[in-house]
């Protein structure tokens, strides 16, 4: 007999099939090794007085253990089961393992079927285990056997390990536990399951009580048909059934297997599910049944399969669906809603006769004239309609934020995806291939994940065009891992524009044979045992711009023709930079297994051994500099006016040297001093020669003395936490914040630069003028209005409704920190190292302009002339002594 694994059809199908010929011979022969096992989900057994479950509904497992390996906490029985088909993951560091948080709660593990091997550390220090049951009849001890003791260590003094009743798998188990577990272990063999119920070994198991059976099918193979139900070894329990549980390796539900089980409410698909085929009558009569979802890898759908299921409200068909039989859905009186995701499916005639309530069919949009259309189909043309999509969102390759998209929402049966969009807005785990069969367009939402795992490729478009897109945030998720390929390609392109990506194939995380693949957004991790990314002879693009990106390859391989290029610049976490351009062999192996980041707003140049860093203040570019990167020069390309103070933030430290054309002021606080607020800067140098000392990501005043701002030798260049921001003393409202981004002011939602935090500061945030406008001048400090702007490397002063860090110092000026009102008049005061003002200006907070001009005493307070008493004060900024 052959076996009907469906994942056979999407490697030896379509395009690419020459190519995956080789994938696909080795998958027979690993299936053949496995065939007659019992498969992944064990069956509900009870054993010493616990009743133990392995089963595995797509809904009920908690998360992966190995590819294409599951697992589930029960905490009401402390039962950790482990299911699925393949090997453990390696927890060499016991915090990797998910059940870590809970392990010395663990009474009881459960080892299902086509588990393979149990691998390092998986139960170490899980110190009231007592007891494992292993369904897998050869179920390998880790990889390395010198570890092999490490897999129970520091467990419960003394455990039984349940093993198959089978001669030679007992003797096996006792054979491998008494070497390799260094304490007492006791070996018990499990009782036989109920019978036989299909080749070449398919069991069945009934548990629970009257009238809330379960029965379980598990094992491997196909099920035997029923054509006279009294055939049927479940024959006298069949009315009382309450739940039927379908375990992975079932490869076909027989005919009539399941007729006339009127209590039947639930039936449970597992995942990484073989079966293929639903007989004919195999559900007819189940009147209990209110909704089925066929799942993923199920080609037919038999005649008369769901006949008279009379409270059966809504079916869901997987894309892999291409038949439906002859009145298979007959009778359903109260059916309302099918939602069928084939591109194309045939359907017998009176598939949905008196169907009563039926008010829609949902199909792909671009494929309803089609259904309309077609054979039987078209007698129900008016029912036929469109998957009701959502309105949503992306932001594109370079960062514009796309609203009102239309997209139809993926969930865990769509497993071919015709040309559109879909958007990933609730979580969806997909067991099995997902194939494009058009240009896709993916949509990560903010905050969701999508997970894919398969025994070939994940996600394969063959000829067509991939893009994968993030939203404003950009914390949606993908996850793929494959046996073969994790994200795979013919000529077709792979984009991934944001969202957060993780692809991992036994070959190549993501591969393509000649089509393009660009990386231009989002955080990508991508791992294989060849190569993480990969091409034959197609285009390699690490394009990549927004601050929070970065690209980890465990390595790049690019067998023919093909090339790896760079667009902008990137560097690795050792400051080496890779400037535009396509990187040579000895670069490509020097980025493999390095995190890749975009270094932005500076253009870096390298002569030789020689880096020159030159940044320009007219820029909008945010600048971002994510690792410590040394240069030997820095310039500044920005105009200033002389005596007219503006703000600069600088991504290095700097020894000043009394060439820089101006000097700068550190932000000492905002203070009442009696009925006046004073803004005091605080010169970092010496009145002398200018010199100080500038602190990386630190804001300051720069008051110049001429056009430039000049920089001599070399400095490290690093924006780590995306500029620094000094505050008064605790207890003020006042803070002084730097920013490496442009940013806009607005109240104008539609706006593109739209943010609702810069919003909400209007009125409250002040700054130095760059730009000259009506009544307004260069330097003056001005309040912020909608459509405000500030340069990267700028910086200003923010009022906070709630103080920074209020504490009795506060309380000791007077009023309460959170009394304090928004003062009228600010004045600054700029002050050498030694103390002394050098500079006196005032602060209107509703014309948001500063002016340095008139006559100051060396308090603050403005003179209606020039004094005639004899003392220092301050004219236009400059400090005068009247004789």
């Amino acid at each position: 007999m052959s076996i009907k694994k469906n994942i056979f059809a999407p490697l030896a199908s379509g395009q690419g099939a020459t190519r995956r010929a080789a994938m696909l011979l080795l998958v027979m022969m690993l299936t053949a090794t496995t065939a007659w096992a019992w498969s992944g989900n064990s069956f509900i057994m009870p054993m010493s007085n616990v009743t133990v479950s392995a089963n595995f509904a797509e809904e009920s497992y908690d998360g992966t253990c190995g590819n294409g390996v599951y697992y589930a906490y029960d905490s009401s029985t402390k039962t950790l089961t482990i299911s699925g088909t393949g090997v453990m993951t390696d927890y060499n560091g016991l915090s990797e393992r998910p059940w870590n948080s809970y392990a010395s709660d663990i009474h009881t593990v459960v080892i299902g079927a086509d588990v393979w091997r149990i691998n390092n550390n998986a139960f170490q220090n899980c110190s009231n285990l007592a007891t494992v049951f292993v369904y897998s009849p050869r179920c390998d001890l880790c990889g390395n056997a010198d570890y092999a003791d490490d897999i129970f260590l520091n467990c419960y003094e003394s455990i039984t390990i349940y093993v198959l009743s089978d001669e030679d798998t007992s003797n096996y188990y006792k054979s491998l536990f008494s070497i390799f577990c260094p304490y007492t272990v006791n070996i018990e063999e499990l009782s036989n399951p109920n019978g036989k119920c299909g080749y070449p070994e398919l069991l069945w198991v009934l548990t629970g009580e009257s009238p809330n059976y379960t029965l379980t099918i598990c094992g491997s193979g196909e099920m035997t048909d029923y054509n006279d139900l009294p055939e049927r070894p479940w024959e006298e329990y069949a009315e009382d059934i309450r739940t039927v549980v379908i375990c992975s390796g079932v490869w076909s539900i027989s005919n009539n297997a399941f007729q006339g089980c009127s209590n039947l409410a639930t039936v449970s698909f597992a995942p990484y599910s073989a079966l293929n085929t639903i007989g004919d009558g195999a559900f007819q009569g189940c009147s209990n049944l209110t909704s089925i979802t066929i799942p993923a890898g199920v080609w037919s759908i038999g005649d008369y399969a769901f006949q008279n299921c009379s409270n059966l409200t809504s079916i869901t068909i997987a894309a892999s669906v291409t038949s439906i039989g002859s009145s298979a859905f007959d009778g359903c009186s109260n059916l309302a809603t099918v939602t069928v995701y084939a591109p194309s499916c045939s359907l017998g005639g009176n598939a949905f006769a008196n169907y009563g309530s039926l008010t829609n069919i949902y199909v792909f949009g671009n494929k309803v004239a089609s259904y309309q259309a077609a054979e039987n189909w078209r007698a129900y043309a008016g029912k036929i309609t469109a998957i009701p999509t959502v309105n949503t969102s992306y932001v594109d390759a370079v960062g514009t934020l796309h609203k009102g998209v239309e997209a139809v929402p993926l969930n865990n049966t769509m497993t071919q995806l015709p040309a559109g969009t879909y958007v990933v807005n609730s979580d969806v785990n997909v067991i099995g291939q997902i194939e494009c069969m058009g240009d896709v367009n993916i949509i990560l939402a903010d905050g969701k994940t999508m997970t894919v795992n398969s025994p070939g490729d994940c996600i394969n478009n063959y000829d067509y065009a991939l893009t994968i897109y993030g939203q404003v945030l950009g914390t949606g998720t993908l996850n793929v891992a494959g046996d073969l390929y994790g994200i795979d390609s013919d000529s077709g392109s792979i984009t991934i524009n944001g969202g957060t990506v993780t692809a991992t194939g036994s070959y190549n995380g993501i591969h393509s044979f000649d089509g393009p693949i660009t990386i231009s957004g989002g955080t990508v991790t991508a791992t294989g045992n060849n190569s993480g990314i990969s091409s034959y002879s197609g285009t390699i693009t690490l394009d990549l711009s927004n601050a929070t990106d970065y690209i980890w390859a465990s390595s790049y391989n690019l067998d023919g023709s093909g090339t790896l290029e760079i667009s902008g610049t990137l560097c690795d976490e050792d400051g080496n930079i890779y400037n535009s351009g396509t990187l040579t062999a000895s670069q490509q192996n020097a980025i493999a297994g390095k995190t890749l980041r975009p270094v932005t707003g500076v253009t870096l140049t390298k002569e030789g051994s020689n880096v020159s860093a030159t940044f320009d203040g007219t820029s909008t570019t945010t600048v971002s500099i994510p690792v410590d990167i040394t240069v030997n020069s820095v310039t500044y390309n920005r105009t200033f006016t002389a005596s007219k103070p503006s703000t600069v933030i600088l991504p290095f430290d700097y020894t000043c040297t009394g060439s820089e054309g101006g000097t700068f002021y550190k932000f000492v606080g905002v203070e009442k001093e009696g009925n006046t607020w004073v803004a005091t800067m605080k010169s970092t140098g010496d009145d002398t020669n200018n010199q100080g000392t500038l602190t990386a990501n630190t804001p300051y005043l720069f008051m110049p003395t001429g056009e430039s701002l000049t920089f001599t030798g070399g400095a490290t260049l690093n924006t780590k936490g995306g500029g620094g921001k000094e505050t008064a003393d605790e207890g003020s409202h006042w803070t002084f914040k730097g920013t490496y981004e442009y940013m806009k002011w607005t109240t104008e939602t539609g706006d593109p630069d739209y943010n609702a935090e810069r919003a909400e500061e209007i009125g409250r945030a002040y700054g130095f003028a760059g730009v000259a406008k009506t009544g307004i001048e260069v330097g003056d400090f001005v309040k912020v209005a909608s459509g405000a702007k500030i340069r990267p490397m700028g910086c200003y002063l923010l009022w906070n409704n709630e103080p920074n860090a209020a504490n009795a110092r506060a309380l000791t000026r007077g009023a309460a920190a959170t009394d304090e009102e928004l003062p009228q008049r600010i004045t600054v005061r700029l002050v050498g190292s030694n103390g002394e003002v050098t500079g006196i200006g005032t602060l209107d907070t509703k014309t948001g302009k500063i002016d340095f001009s008139g006559w100051y005493d060396m308090s603050g307070h403005k003179l209606s002339g020039k004094p005639s008493t004899k003392g220092i004060y301050i004219n236009n900024g400059k400090k005068v002594v009247i004789k």
